[in-house]
């Protein structure tokens, strides 16, 4: 149970919401890069995969999870644009 509760408390950590590459990572969807340009899919992908491999190697387990849970959810599906909170 606190595995559970530490991959969903991901959704609550600071920067985790916004539409950069980052976060939108997290989530297993795309998000904008640095220049300001919108990752297309495959980057989006790819860059999760980066991302779920630096989450494991540091341990991050909870993380890691949390994206491979998202990557499964219809509301994430072919890393779409993430659209941050209004």
């Amino acid at each position: 149970m606190a595995l559970a509760r530490r991959v969903a408390d991901v959704d609550f950590r600071e920067g985790t919401q916004g539409a950069d590459a980052a976060a939108a990572n997290t989530h297993a969807m795309s998000g904008r890069k640095s220049n300001g340009q919108q990752q297309t899919c495959p980057q989006a992908y790819q860059a999760t995969q980066d991302q779920l491999l630096q989450d494991v190697d540091s341990e991050e387990l909870a993380k890691a999870l949390h994206t491979i849970q998202d990557s499964t959810s219809p509301a994430h599906r072919g890393f779409q644009a993430i659209r941050p909170p209004s």
